[in-house]
This record gives structure tokens, sequence and C-alpha cells, in this order.
């Protein structure tokens, strides 16, 4: 769940140890990168353009403060909340931010994809202008479409109510469909996170804020006590009460939606904005009415909406995936929560299921007596509370792999962070003068003599070598090049101690830091997912905790990773591999090192031990899981728990290069390729997965059907 203490307003300050003259420039620099094209469309506060992003050579969608608000510190803070919780927001149906900058004139902007397609107000436009003109509209009207690009917007939803954020602003013009029917959730302007309280609006917000000229009530994000667009309002948002506001406001709003894309016309309309506002605090909804020459309005969906649209909150879905869950049960013929078949509606559904079972048992009225009808009820009711039974049980095993798939993420996330903090200190390391009394140092060398090795250097159990936990090691590529980096070792050997912390971070993320030695110590268990922290410079020198000896002759800017990252912007992760000391199966992570001028100097990197990513991340309690997997991207498997005990795979080579054992279930692989989360269910065993987002890898469980739906 996202915080409010995740929001960094630090982004609008000068780097520190930056003058102002080097600050300039690096914001020159940043505003040079995007060739800004044409207006897309403009706001009270912001603007839309197309952009080119010259260093990567692609088009994104750049968003800009306007001049006249720019100069409020409360407008910029806004503008960078909805940056700061869109980005944090990485699910495939929300728009993706790719970067937030300031400009030389100290104007914030941020760019995000661009999405070249419809809004779903205009293709629902084009859906009336056909019905209008007598046509059929094409396929993509088709109200089974429309349910399933809705459904994608529900389940963007459910993700950022489960991370603590709501939108408070969605309407049909906030949602875009792609060329290839890929949906993405837009305009985050107005969402907040849910355990913020609601601060005042700043009065510049509510001057700007002037009627449109085309659609002067109903169109217009409104800023000040009543936030929102009018006409997708909930009674709650139109009556101020936005401290109480959670997911079920949203969902409110998602009913209307619905409605409109039923009916093709708004629930709510009035003449005057006074009067909208009094029917949607009453909830006084137009009926629920097909638009004239469009398909027939089901009454199952006409139930939905009505639930989710109720004016009281207890009395909508408990949130926005059992909201979307109905919807799928009506797709699938199946009865929906909102409205519970009547005893005929039952028999009904099961006869236009079950046909020929409906034939065999009107022959059997006819054959035989009324007693049998009445046994084939009874018996059609207790198979459908064991469907439904099946079916909660099914979703509680997928909701509890879902909930470790995404903390296993958040675990991934905080070793990111942590190497990002790395690489802001060691900048601001190689900016400083070197200290007039050196710093103590140890060489590579110096970790295989007697003296001047480390005194605490000694034989742990997972190193193939002794290490220091107190020390780094300073590996120049060659001996020669000592003496020329001498000044680097000087400004990094100070960096010992947020080394061990960083390390120390990787096994208890959060908390008071405890003494140095109770850092060593728990380092020294073992337990830590991380091998070695590093930071390779171009000039030839690496740097290394723990500390240890290198082979003389080797050379960090030879090594795969360091080439898979030379030159490149951002964080990433490589592919795994086999450590050369033996410590098993890696997981590296490089992220490139610039300076304030952004000149290249090197790359941050850390290994993860998969051995202990496996041992200590990947088990929880859940009895009725009793293999799970670990696969990447093809399928190849990385670890896997038997009862919750990590299973010994030795690694196996071909022609040098590492060969990982293939997972055998060939349905689970192909769902995997176009779903997130799924399962499959088979007649012994219930197979169910999760995406790991960071690294696109995928938690795959193997549960006995006896165990699951006992």
């Amino acid at each position: 769940m996202l915080d409010a203490n995740d929001i960094d307003l630090t982004l609008i300050q000068k780097p520190a140890q930056v003058s102002d003259t080097e600050s300039s420039a690096l914001f020159s620099l940043h505003h040079e990168r995007y060739d800004l094209q044409e207006v897309l469309g403009q706001g009270a506060m912001g603007e839309v353009l197309a952009a080119q992003d010259k260093n990567l050579r692609r088009s994104v969608a750049y968003k800009q403060l306007l001049s006249s608000v720019s100069h409020s510190s409360d407008v910029t803070a806004g503008f960078i909340k909805e940056a700061q919780i869109t980005a944090q927001l990485g699910h495939p149906n929300i728009i993706p931010i790719y970067d937030l900058e300031v400009d030389a004139r100290g104007k914030v902007a941020y760019a995000m994809k661009l999405i070249q397609g419809q809004t779903l107000k205009e293709r629902l436009q084009d859906a009336r202008d056909a019905y209008d003109r007598g046509d059929t509209p094409d396929d993509d009207c088709d109200l089974n479409r429309l349910l399933r690009i809705f459904l994608k917007v529900c389940e963007a939803m459910h993700y950022a109510h489960t991370h603590g954020v709501i939108h408070r602003d969605l309407k049909p013009a906030n949602i875009m469909i792609g060329p290839y029917q890929e949906v993405y959730v837009m305009d985050w302007g107005i969402a907040r996170l849910i355990r913020d309280g609601d601060p005042e609006r700043p009065q510049e917000w509510v001057q700007l804020v002037e009627p449109d000229q085309n659609d002067p009530v109903f169109d217009r994000t409104e800023a000040g006590k009543i936030i929102g667009t009018p006409r997708y309002l909930s009674p709650q948002q139109a009556a101020a009460r936005n401290t109480e506001l959670e997911g079920r406001s949203d969902q409110f709003t998602l009913g209307l939606i619905l409605y409109e894309i039923l009916c093709l016309r708004p629930a709510f309309q009035a003449d005057t904005q006074l009067a909208l506002l009094k029917k949607i605090l009453k909830n006084e909804k137009n009926p629920l009415k097909a638009y004239a020459g469009a398909y027939q309005i089901p009454g199952e969906l006409a139930a939905i909406v009505e639930k989710a649209t109720a004016r009281k909150v207890e009395d909508r879905y408990t949130n926005t995936q059992a909201f979307a869950d109905d919807i799928r049960r009506h797709l699938r013929g199946e009865e929906v929560l909102a409205r519970p078949d009547n005893l005929l509606q039952k028999i009904v559904r099961w006869m236009g299921q079950h046909r020929q079972a409906a034939l065999l048992g009107l022959v059997g009225i006819f054959w035989a007596c009324f007693f049998m009808v009445g046994l084939s009820f009874y018996q059609r009711q207790q198979a459908m509370a064991a469907a439904q039974r099946h079916e909660r049980q099914l979703q509680s095993l997928i909701h509890e792999l879902s909930s470790h798939a995404q903390h296993l993420d958040q675990r991934i996330k905080e070793i990111e962070r942590s190497l990002m903090g790395l690489n802001a200190v060691v900048v601001d390391a190689l900016t400083q003068p070197q200290l007039s009394t050196p710093p103590r140092a140890y060489l590579s060398a110096g970790y295989r003599l007697n003296p001047p090795q480390p005194g605490d250097l000694k034989k742990l159990a997972h190193y193939q070598e002794p290490v220091s936990l107190g020390e780094l090691v300073f590996q120049p590529a060659t001996t020669g090049l000592t003496q020329n980096l001498s000044q680097e070792i000087r400004q990094l050997a100070p960096l010992r101690d947020l080394f061990r912390e960083l390390f120390y971070r990787s096994i208890v993320p959060s908390g008071v830091l405890p003494s140095a030695q109770a850092q060593k110590d728990a380092i020294a268990s073992g337990v830590s997912p991380l091998s070695w922290l590093n930071v390779s410079l171009e000039k030839g020198l690496i740097v290394t905790y723990p500390g240890t000896a290198y082979a003389a002759d080797f050379d960090a800017r030879t090594r795969p990773w360091y080439k898979e990252a030379r030159q490149k912007q951002g964080l990433s992760w490589g592919s795994p591999y086999a450590d050369i000391q033996g410590e098993g199966l890696m997981m590296p992570c490089m992220l490139p090192i610039y300076d304030y001028q952004n000149q290249w100097l090197g790359v941050s990197s850390t290994d993860l031990r998969l051995d202990q990513v496996a041992q200590n991340w990947l088990p929880f309690e859940d009895a009725r899981i009793e293999r799970l997997f670990l696969l990447n991207v093809s399928g190849g498997i990385i670890a896997e728990l038997l009862n919750g005990k990590v299973v010994e795979r030795p690694l196996a080579f071909e022609e040098d290069k590492l060969r990982l054992a293939a997972y055998h279930q060939s349905e689970v692989l192909a769902k995997m390729q176009t779903q997130f989360t799924g399962y499959v269910e088979t007649d012994n065993t219930l197979y169910a997965f999760s995406r790991v987002s960071s690294w696109n890898w995928t938690l795959v469980s193997e549960s006995s059907r006896q165990l699951v739906f006992k």
C-alpha cells in the first residue's frame, strides 16, 4: 500500500553539492532530452504535448504545468504527487510514467506512454451516432467487448485500491483504448492516498476552474470542496465528505460508467449544476433504458449497476474485485450476486445450460412421478452450492498466492532502492575533495598478505574465500593503475559503513539500525540474499563489500553484467548466472553511475543469491500448497519448494551455458504468457500462478484438489 510518506517533494530542489551554474546546466540538459511537438490536450493547470525522447528515440506524452500556475508551490506539489502516485501503480491498465523532471525555468513536467487510440467516451459516441443513423455499430461497440474493456478498468482500480489509492475522477473520457484493445486508466491528477487527510485546496485551483464553452456543466473536473467531474460524482463526493472516501466511492463511479455503456447516455442529467448535485445526493438516476435501436439491457447487468451505485456505501459491493466478479458471472451465464435467481429462474438457467438433461428430465416427468422432479431440483441446488464453495476456495488460494507474489516483489524493490541510494552517495563522494588524512583502505592483494590484511578477515560458510565484514576491498584492473586511482580509493574508502548498513537492510528492511557489531553478526549468519555490493568504475577500479581477495588479473569491466549496463539509463536486472567463486546461482542488478554533468562513471551492482531468495523469501504458510515454483519468462525453474522446503537442484551447463530445468505443465506455461494471474485444473491437481512484476517471473503452486476443495 502506498503511503503519504512515499511522496518525495524534494525533486524540485537542486541536488546537494551542485552550484547554481551547474544546476542550470543540468536542468537544461534534462529539458533538451525531449523534443516537444504538438499539443494533445490542455486543462486548467497543465497541458499534454506529443514529444520525442532523444535519448531512447521513442514518442512519449509530455505533461507540464501551465506558466500561469507553475509559481504556486501547492500546485507544483500536487502535480508531483500525481506523477509519483501514478508511477508507483505498476499495473498493465494504468498509464506508465517514464520520467519526472524540472526544466531550466523551474517548471515541473513528466513523460509518460503515448497512447494512440480513442477514449471510451469517443467509442460510446460512435455507437450513438451509428444508432442515430439507423446503422449497426461496428464490432468495437459490441456489448460484450465493451464489458471486457470495462473489466480491465475494474482490475486497474482494484489494484490501485489495494495499494491505498483512489482515483476520484473516473469517467469515459479518462479511459483510453489502444489499437489492440489495450486499456489504460488516465488522469490521476486528483487521486489521493486513502490514509491521507484531504487538505484544503489552494485558492488558485478554485479560480482556475472556468465553465467549458461547449459543455459548461457536466464535463469539468472541479477543484474545491467538491472534487471530481459533476455527472460522475458519488453521493459522498457530492456531499464533500472527502476524508471519508475510499474504494467504494470509485466503485460508484464505475457503476455510472457501466450504466452509460448499457444506456449510451449518462445516469444523471439536469439543466443546472445545482440540480445535478441534488440528484446525485438523492441518487435519482434516470431509468435504465436501452438506447433507441440498441441492444436490450440484461436484467442481471441492470441489477449489478443498481448494487454498485447504491446510495449507501455499505449496500455496494465490498470492493471493486467483487463488482467485476459479478460481471464475469453474467458473461459466463451464471447467477449473479446482485440478483439471486428464484427457483423458476434456476430451473430455466439450468435447462439452458443442460438442454439434453432437460429433455431427459421432461421424459422422466412424463414417465415418473413428481418425487423425481423434486429430487432433481434438490440435487441441482446442492450442485450449485458446491460450485459456489468451489469458486470461493479457488479464489482464496489464488488470492494468497497473488499476495505472496506482491510481497516478493516488494522485497525486490527494497533491494533496488538500496542500490539507488548507494549510487547517490557514490556520486557525492566522487565529487568531494579527497581527505587530507588518507583513510584506511585495503587493496585486494592485502587480503592475501599478513600484514596488511584486515584484522577481522575470516572464513564464513557461505563464502569460498575469507571475507572482512568491516572493510571494503579495492581491486584495480591492473597493478599499474594503483597510483592513478589513489584519489578514487581515498574518496570511496569512508563509505565502508554505508555498504555494511545497506547489506544489513537486505535482511531487516526497516526499523532502527542496531550497532555495527550486531549488523556484522546478522550478515555473518548467511541469511542475506545479497552476495556482494559492488561499485565498478570505468577507470578500472572495483570496490566490493564484504571485502575479499580477487584474482590478480580480475577486471570488472570484462564481466557480462558490466557490459550489459554500460552507458545505459536506469536500473536493470540481468540474467541468472553461476558465480565463478562457486556461490551458486546469482541474479545481478545493475545501475549505471552518472555524475551531476551526466557523465558516465561506471556501474553500481549487487548479486542476489537465488538460493537464499528461495530459502527465506519464497516459503509462506499455506498448507494447501504442496509444491511452489519460481519460473523465469521462458519457463525455466529458478527455484522449487516441496512442502515448504527448498529442493536442491545441481547447476547444469550445456556448451558452457547455464541450462535450467524446464517446467513440465505446458497449459500453465501457455496461460502465463497472456495472464498476470490465473489457474489450471486437472482431475487431481490445481495449478495456480501469479506474476512477480519486477523480474517478470512467475510463482506457480501445485496443490492436490482434495486439499483445496475439501
